[in-house]
């Protein structure tokens, strides 16, 4: 950061105070008035030390400080903020200074912040051409293929059609969630909160899951321990987003036979606790702080088989606290994950 101390303006006052003084004595000694004429030397001397006191007075605590501000005003206007005004004033024009410093602060800051957003920003639609450049060069391959019959036989085209639905849906999915996070990001997502009993919320919303994960033949249950009733202030279906990503975060990376997946929901002092468990293979320790960055993949290679934008996670992050809450996440290689999600219960 610049500092600036800028140094004092040389005064004339004690060049004029003697040129003054022997121009008097001479004038007044040729008219013969000597003892007169110290007199008004001393008096001029008096005179002159205080004009000159006084100014060098102004020009330290006012003019000086004004020559620092102002140069620092300038340096702002160049968009140069790493500017820092140095002083020793302790009065209102210290006051002014101590502004102009926290100002510049504030503004190097937001600089950085705005940077960094602009470089994301950057990735951002970096990582989405990468990602939807795979799944259009697949549809558009099998579709040629089957416009050239190429797929010989119904079979074998109904597959071909099978991959073209699969990469179709993965797009779809791809687009609606980078819709739903760059809202996020900006701001932009509406939510429409209410008072709600927590419990009879988490039941419905357990149950409509734990049918749709037992279809596909995995293992699913619910422990409600909640002793009574308890309201929280949430937007349902944002909540439900944030669950339903966690829970099929699961389904796809299990990678076990049999996967099951154990919900408990209890109190826990001021906030209610959402206990998310599988026993999949886990997350590695040196991944498992990167879950939460956007399009970030534990096994890139294994992402296309899943339909996962990488932006479910960092999605269920960001709307869970939305909500007052956090979210946390712990594992043991091979030993499954678990997400514990908090929110504030209302008094």
């Amino acid at each position: 950061m610049k500092r600036i101390k800028r140094g004092y303006m040389k005064s004339p006052f004690f060049g004029i105070l003697i040129f003054n003084m022997c121009l008097v004595h001479i004038i007044l000694k040729r008219n013969g008035i000597v003892h007169f004429s110290v007199i008004i030397i001393v008096t001029l001397l008096i005179r002159e030390i205080y004009h000159a006191v006084v100014m060098h007075y102004l020009e330290k605590e006012i003019v000086n400080p004004f020559n620092e501000l102002k140069y620092g005003l300038e340096e702002v206007m160049k968009e140069n903020y790493n500017v820092h005004l140095v002083h020793n004033e302790t009065d209102e024009i210290g006051m002014i200074m101590d502004s102009f410093n926290k100002m510049t602060a504030c503004l190097s800051e937001s600089k950085k912040i705005k940077a960094e957003y602009a470089e994301n920003r950057k990735m951002l639609v970096a990582n989405i051409a990468h990602d939807l450049k795979t799944p259009i060069a697949c549809i558009q391959g099998y579709a040629e293929a089957v416009l050239d019959q190429i797929a010989n036989s119904p079979d074998k085209t109904r597959k071909y059609i099978e991959i073209i639905l699969n990469n179709s849906m993965y797009m779809n999915c791809l687009i609606e969630e980078l819709i739903l996070f760059t809202k996020l990001d900006t701001g932009k997502l509406e939510f429409e909160y209410e008072l709600i009993d927590i419990s009879d919320y988490m039941d419905d919303l357990m149950e409509e899951l734990k049918i749709e994960i037992e279809e596909q033949g995995f293992g699913f249950s619910y422990d409600n321990q909640l002793k009574m009733n308890y309201l929280c202030k949430i937007d349902g279906k944002k909540l439900y987003r944030a669950i339903r990503n966690i829970i099929y975060n699961s389904v796809k990376y299990s990678n076990v036979n049999w996967l099951v997946i154990q919900v408990k929901l209890y109190a826990d002092g001021s906030h209610i606790e959402l206990q998310l468990m599988d026993n999949g293979v886990g997350i590695p320790a040196e991944k498992i702080d990167k879950i939460f960055e956007r399009f970030y993949r534990i096994d890139p290679e294994r992402t296309k088989d899943f339909m996962s934008s990488g932006l479910g996670l960092p999605i269920a992050k960001e709307l869970v606290e939305l909500h007052g809450g956090t979210i946390q996440v712990s594992s043991k290689n091979r030993n499954g994950v678990c997400f514990k999600i908090r929110l504030p219960i209302v008094v």
